[in-house]
């Protein structure tokens, strides 16, 4: 057997196994242009939190520290409502929560079947009420996570709007998990779960499921590699011209979508196996706990919160409405950050060094941009910054599908061996993104090739969309016709 009879060979029986797999990602991959697996996301989650009652949180959060089995370093402290009393939400770096009432420093007892019944009633605030609540003890299919874990029991409600939502709410917390409806689980289904192989059955053993999609990824490099060489094998020339030498239609067509789209299907079935790090390289887009503590100048603690809230925000303007409170460590100095709704930030001093005469520090937007580097600095100690910019738009690294990413930013970049960038918040004093060439790389590799996001493509709508329905349309003829193919060689192989 020739080394040609042989490609041809490797190409078919890949593709038998394969074009089920190929036509179920490239459909699913029309669904995913438009739809995310559901996800409730902080944006979601501070449009539906209920108006914080500063009046009411008369708990002065250092007084926790002595009630606290540990004090010493915490990852995350919130202040916000849980029904119609404020709550601090305290997360260690282990993702344990604890949470005490603000109003008098008693501990938040685990959330009642009728507390959570309340709790979704209000998140839609039409009227509704829960048709089923069950309290649930396992991952599911819409909170597959292991993060979920730390707050099982979750209380499971499906309410009677005409969307048929599905609140999942923490019984330890009484905070909202996850929301999906009717409608935004078909699609998923049609999406990201076919796409991704993201059934219950099988993402709940991530081992396994890590196994299963490189597995399949890699047979599908190997499938897609092996048609190419064909196409070009199998071109037969006539006169002046090239054509297929094929002659049943199927067969014909199937070469010369191969032929057009072949590379497409090949880059596009890559970059979907980078994005399970099959090579162990992954590029980490996130600062270490050790340059998180240098941001913060030290590790955040309760007791160093020493002024109420509702003292500290005393000059707050009229007309912003806090729904959040985080507590932060930032430089040293310990600051409330209030969000409203929106997502707008105001911060202001929570020492009680922040009374100066008797009054208190006006709240203010934004740390100031010498702050800022000077945070930067110190995570970044080797070398000065060869451009810094406060950009008010993303761009090709800082961005997001939906152009929703927090802005203003500061771009802080470095000429140091690894070309590190640095994407810095001001409205909260938190670095984003470190991004370093190996990062862009990867972003360039995935994001690019996967989701055809060339130099912000997305953006400009409909032309990314366009391409990439003819992109996806070349790709689904490709898979359909080999999968009719292979449907009619196993019949002929039955049959013998």
């Amino acid at each position: 057997m020739t080394i040609k009879n042989q490609i041809v060979r490797l190409h078919r029986w890949f593709g038998l196994i394969m074009c089920v797999f190929f036509a179920a990602w490239f459909l699913s991959g029309f669904v995913m242009m438009y739809v995310d697996f559901p996800q409730y996301s902080k944006k979601h989650r501070l449009a539906h939190l209920a108006r914080l009652s500063l009046g009411a949180s008369k708990y002065i959060p250092a007084r926790l520290s002595s009630s606290l089995s540990q004090d010493t370093s915490w990852k995350r402290i919130r202040l916000n409502m849980l029904l119609n009393r404020p709550v601090l939400r305290l997360e260690n770096n282990e993702g344990e929560l604890y949470s005490f009432y603000a109003d008098n420093g008693s501990p938040v007892k685990m959330l009642s079947a009728a507390q959570a019944s309340a709790i979704a009633v209000n998140y839609l605030s039409g009227g509704y009420s829960p048709v089923l609540l069950e309290k649930i003890t396992e991952l599911d299919q819409w909170i597959p996570r292991s993060a979920f874990l730390l707050h099982m029991p979750v209380y499971r409600i499906r309410m009677n709007d005409p969307a048929e939502t599905v609140t999942y709410i923490s019984s330890k917390s009484g905070e909202i998990l996850q929301v999906h409806t009717f409608s935004q689980r078909i699609l998923a289904w049609c999406g990201p779960i076919i796409h991704w192989i993201y059934p219950k059955e099988l993402i709940l053993r991530r081992p396994l499921w890590r196994f299963v999609v490189i597995l399949f990824s890699s047979l599908g490099i190997f499938a897609s590699i092996a048609g190419i060489v064909v196409g070009f094998i199998r071109v037969k020339k006539k006169k002046r011209s090239y054509t297929s030498p094929y002659r049943e239609r199927w067969f014909r067509w199937h070469h010369y979508t191969g032929f057009i789209f072949g590379l497409f299907t090949f880059t596009w079935v890559f970059s979907g196996l980078l994005t399970m790090s099959p090579f162990d390289w992954s590029p980490e887009v996130d600062i270490t706990a050790r340059e998180n503590r240098l941001l913060q100048g030290g590790n955040l603690m309760v007791r160093s919160f020493t002024k109420l809230p509702g003292q500290a925000f005393s000059a707050l303007n009229e007309g912003f409405l806090p729904v959040e409170i985080e507590l932060k460590r930032f430089q040293g100095k310990s600051y409330y950050i209030a969000y409203n709704s929106k997502g707008q930030t105001q911060i202001t001093l929570a020492e009680l060094s922040g009374l100066k005469g008797g009054r208190a520090v006006a709240p203010f937007p934004y740390f100031s941009q010498g702050l800022m580097m000077r945070a930067i600095q110190l995570v970044h100690p080797d070398g000065i910054p060869s451009k810094v910019n406060l950009i008010h738009q993303e761009d090709h690294y800082y961005y997001s599908k939906h152009n929703d990413n927090v802005l203003p930013v500061l771009r802080v970049q470095y000429n140091d061996a690894e070309n590190t960038w640095y994407y810095a918040d001001p409205s909260t004093g938190s670095i984003l993104l470190k991004n370093t060439s190996s990062a862009r790389m990867s972003r360039w590799l995935y994001h690019g090739l996967h989701s055809l996001d060339f130099f912000n493509l997305q953006h400009y709508r409909p032309v990314w969309d366009v391409l990439m329905i003819i992109l996806l349309t070349g790709g689904t003829a490709v898979s359909l016709t080999g999968l009719l193919l292979a449907l009619k060689y196993l019949r002929k192989k039955v049959k013998l």
